[in-house]
């Protein structure tokens, strides 16, 4: 299990993967109204301001073109979807978002406040998603994968689609061993895990979640208190433990068994990856290929 700094990376990474151009379209609009009103002071420094029209400048003096060129090329692919009749639904998109929570997020919930942290829209994502998937349906009749390549690809990277041992837990972090024993006794007493977690631990990332760790995977690297996971019996609630963040009550949620798939177990996610590799390779061409028949004009 990734530790909160590494998990926090990770999310970053996939939440901005689909979103690069989300947050400048927000300050775009935000300068837009400021320009009718009265600047909105966002800092004081030593008597001088910083409004958010500075902020908006600033953003886009470092980044504002390559973000410009991000939304042209999203305008193209929607374009040349419909233009193809390419019709993605609700429920694709639906999809789609699911496998990036499960990949990044611990629920569903703790995506939402992701996003509400970060002042972004789950409308924007669900847009950045829907270019995603028209780009895929539009090069689709492009790529092809034989069985030969797909089992030769599946031998080669076998372990990675293999999965340890693993299990899922939930658990509540406190600054101190005195207050994490305060805790363990209250949920040996029946005390509710969840709201316990929400109300008790300073896991940011996991307290609104009821303390959900998701999936931990056995591995040499796991830090020691997760490791003594593994020895604990499904249901079972550990002693105190000790990490460099504080102080841990964990509840084992669930042990799942180490798993060594045949290809067809995994026939599909072997072909979706090497459809993936093969859009990759196709994509920058692609691009160029609708920007050369596009009339594009910079107005600034």
């Amino acid at each position: 299990m990734q530790q909160p700094a590494t998990r926090r990376r990770s999310r970053l990474i996939i939440v901005i993967a689909l979103l690069a151009a989300v947050f400048f379209l927000a300050a775009a609009a935000l300068y837009g109204w400021e320009r009718f009103g009265k600047p909105e002071v966002l800092a004081i420094v030593n008597g001088e301001s910083i409004t958010k029209e500075d902020l908006y400048q600033e953003m886009y003096a470092q980044a504002g073109h390559e973000t410009l060129e991000m939304l042209i090329t999203q305008a193209l692919i929607l374009q040349e979807g419909r233009e193809n009749n390419i019709e993605i639904t609700g429920a694709e998109i639906e999809a789609r978002l699911d496998e990036v929570i499960q990949r990044g997020f611990t629920s569903r919930d703790n995506f939402m406040d992701f996003l509400q942290a970060h002042r972004l829209k789950l409308e924007d994502i669900e847009r950045q998603i829907r270019v995603q998937l028209t780009a895929e349906r539009l090069l689709a009749d492009q790529i092809t994968v034989d069985e030969d390549e797909a089992r030769a690809y599946f031998e080669t990277h076998r372990d990675q689609f293999g999965q340890p041992e693993r299990l899922k837990a939930r658990h509540i972090l406190v600054e101190t061993r005195e207050e994490a024993e305060s805790v363990r006794a209250a949920l040996a007493a029946g005390a509710e895990f969840a709201e316990l977690a929400r109300e008790k631990s300073k896991d940011s990332l996991t307290a609104g979640a009821g303390g959900n760790l998701g999936v931990i995977n056995y591995g040499t690297d796991l830090p020691s208190w997760q490791r003594v996971l593994f020895d604990l019996d499904e249901g079972a609630l550990s002693n105190v433990l000790e990490s460099p963040s504080g102080f841990h009550v964990v509840e084992v949620l669930e042990k799942l068994p180490a798993e060594d798939p045949s290809f067809e177990d995994v026939e599909e996610k072997v072909y979706r990856l090497l459809r993936e590799q093969e859009m990759q390779l196709l994509y920058p061409s692609w691009v160029d290929s609708l920007r050369a028949k596009a009339d594009i004009k910079y107005t600034e």
